[in-house]
């Protein structure tokens, strides 16, 4: 990568994730350079946290900067922030538009294309991941199972596996 390497404790994760989010987009601005074997860096940007980007359909990126949603063009530049509070966020899902999702503690955020909270979902428990759903929804793992919320935030269902129930 023609950088220094990082060996600080708290700077590993920042240095590892901003090499995640440079290889993302990359693959996604030329997808005929991984097809090819090769993979040439298009930018390095410092300060993400380790939560799994997501692609945002036009090139670009959605990631996590501690308390912050980021989104990122193709060229590394940010087009729009926006924060849930003071609670880090933990998981993020892109829409393909410029939007996306994310969760932080309970609680799941819809965001627009141009970085507005539409709707937020509070559930019992942690979410610990995010997946987008063919209808606009998002499924999202918690500590008893996965739920479904529709595109206008309303639960769907609950899948508990102790149970093998739908609810």
């Amino acid at each position: 990568l023609g950088g220094s390497v990082m060996y600080s404790d708290t700077g590993w994760r920042a240095c590892t994730s901003a090499v995640v989010v440079a290889v993302l987009l990359t693959i996604a601005v030329n997808p005929a350079a991984s097809a090819q074997g090769t993979i040439s860096m298009a930018w390095l940007k410092d300060g993400f946290s380790a939560v799994q980007p997501a692609l945002s359909g036009d090139g670009g990126i959605i990631a996590a900067s501690g308390n912050k949603l980021v989104r990122l063009d193709k060229e590394g530049d940010t087009v729009w922030e926006w924060s849930p509070g003071a609670a880090a966020i933990s998981a993020i899902a892109g829409d393909g538009s410029g939007g996306g999702w994310a969760s932080s503690g309970k609680r799941i955020y819809r965001i627009s294309q141009n970085g507005k909270l539409l709707w937020t979902y509070g559930w019992e428990e942690e979410i610990t991941s995010l997946e987008p759903v063919q209808d606009g929804g998002i499924a999202a793992t918690v500590e008893k199972g996965a739920i479904l919320v529709d595109r206008l935030g309303k639960f769907r269902w609950l899948y508990d596996p102790a149970t093998g129930c739908d609810t």
